[in-house]
């Protein structure tokens, strides 16, 4: 390590990069070092790119005015990145009233060249990343997302096959989190999202959503188009709170409480295939305007699989 950082500090007198290293060894990023070029691999300007594998730490916030820029890209697998508490933050504010986000573009605060499938070992802790036009940070195979706070961006986080995001509050975006792929999403809150809160919109995406607070999306809390494992939730004034369809036969809820949901508690319509959704220990209430009909909604009544009860109001069943 002692030689690494020797060879980085020749190379940076050579080239007048301006490198510097924490305490641990991590490379520092800042607003700063931006203008020559923070490290070898990075040019001028933005986007900063890290093309090293390693540890990199954020030491002050990085803003941009162009809706267009994005202020990390990683080139590399097996980047940790700390944030530090700092933050990220682009032009881009959404309102969840008017339904819309401006003034859109397509920066991001980290993007994966060649996109999520390109990138693995992405872990990103620590901080903030507000205000762009694409998403606000995406982190791709076996990636690991925890303590960031997402905000006015077209989707807050997007999370790829074997990631994990924990920790995570995804507040005032278009999008809460994108699965892109298989995935887990543990103690996160996505929160007064204009549209959805969590959403697996494909047949190739299978995801486990647990232990988070789904709050306040203007369509669903959580959207399932794919297998989905839904446990130990609060899902609560969205328009729906889960809504199944297409390939999400095969999902399971369990142990939910889904509460003053605007239209209906679970939403089951239009399933591929023949097998079933499963429904164990959830509790239900005051979702949309009817006191029974109103907490599950669906079209077919053969896919809906109790397997242990559901209660209604706290004392009715919601299946019998």
């Amino acid at each position: 390590m002692k030689t690494l950082i020797l060879l980085i500090a020749v190379f940076a007198n050579v080239f007048g990069w301006s490198i510097s290293l924490a305490s641990d060894g991590a490379l520092e990023i800042n607003h700063a070092c931006v203008e020559l070029g923070c490290f070898p691999g990075d040019g001028p300007g933005l986007p900063v790119e890290v093309r090293v594998p390693g540890k990199y730490i954020l030491t002050s916030n990085i803003e941009t005015s162009d809706p267009d820029a994005t202020v990390l890209s990683i080139f590399s697998n097996n980047v940790r990145l700390d944030l530090n508490g700092f933050t990220l933050k682009g032009p881009n504010q959404c309102d969840l009233g008017s339904g819309s986000c401006s003034p859109g573009g397509s920066g991001r605060g980290i993007n994966l060249v060649g996109g999520e499938s390109a990138i693995s070992g992405l872990h990103v802790v620590n901080g903030q990343v507000d205000g762009f036009g694409n998403y606000c940070m995406t982190v791709g195979a076996s990636g690991f997302a925890a303590d960031i706070t997402a905000s006015n961006c077209f989707a807050g986080l997007g999370v790829a096959r074997g990631s994990v995001a924990e920790r995570v509050k995804a507040v005032n975006n278009l999008f809460g989190i994108d699965m892109l792929a298989e995935a887990i999403i543990r103690n996160s809150s996505t929160i007064d999202n204009i549209i959805n809160g969590i959403q697996i919109n494909s047949s190739l995406r299978r995801g486990i959503i647990e232990n988070c607070l789904i709050i306040g999306n203007g369509s669903h809390g959580i959207q399932a188009f794919s297998p989905t494992l839904i446990t130990g939730n609060l899902i609560s004034t969205n328009l729906n709170g889960i809504y199944f369809s297409g390939a999400a036969a095969g999902s399971s809820a369990i142990d939910n409480v889904i509460q003053g949901n605007e239209n209906a508690g679970v939403l089951v319509n239009s399933l591929d295939g023949t097998a079933g959704i499963s429904f164990s220990n959830n509790s239900l209430s005051s979702n949309g305007s009817e006191p029974f009909e109103s907490q599950f909604i669906f079209d077919d009544p053969a896919r809906i699989i109790e397997l242990t009860p559901n209660l209604c109001h706290s004392s009715a069943l919601c299946l019998e």
